[in-house]
């Protein structure tokens, strides 16, 4: 992501809806797993932003953190 980027106050997004698909894979030991997220963004500061990447922090089962950014917006 921009090395411009900024966590800004009032800016706050929801999980509203997260579905998660996984099947076999025809190479063995392969699952394949793909998720599809509907978020909600709130702006509630006193500026105009505009979106340029993203940014998410999961916290897996067994406790360890991976991070996953991306330019734009998809």
């Amino acid at each position: 992501m921009s090395e411009h980027s900024t966590e800004l106050e009032g800016l706050q997004a929801t999980l509203d809806k997260l579905v998660h698909h996984r099947e076999k894979s025809k190479v063995k030991g392969i699952n394949l797993h793909a998720f599809i997220y509907f978020i909600t963004l709130y702006n509630m500061s006193d500026r105009t932003v505009t979106l340029q990447g993203r940014k998410w922090v999961l916290s897996n089962v067994d406790g360890t953190t991976t991070v996953v950014e991306g330019e734009k917006i998809v």
